[in-house]
């Protein structure tokens, strides 16, 4: 049995099996969560079995089709694929 980190861009966060997942809100009054990530939560030490037992029962939500909650067992990747989801994308525009 091994865990995952689970990034989910929910503001409040979610229960997945009776485990709560983190959400993005935080009082503005102090400085952001060390957690977030590009928009992302990040919530460490997830069951991996809950995880995969709530993708497949989920896996037609638009939180999962849309990736605003995901998972890897490596916190790095889940890191890096926050970071490179979240943010501010540079706009196409046309001129002439």
């Amino acid at each position: 049995m091994g865990t995952v980190t689970v990034a989910c861009k929910l503001p409040n966060g979610i229960q997945i099996q009776g485990v709560p997942i983190h959400g993005y809100a935080y009082d503005k009054s102090m400085p952001p969560p060390q957690n977030i990530v590009g928009g992302y939560a990040l919530t460490s030490g997830v069951d991996a079995d809950a995880w995969a037992k709530w993708l497949h029962d989920n896996a037609d939500s638009d939180l999962v089709r849309k990736e605003l909650i995901f998972a890897d067992a490596n916190e790095i990747q889940v890191r890096a694929k926050a970071r490179s989801k979240g943010g501010f994308r540079q706009l196409q525009t046309k001129v002439g």
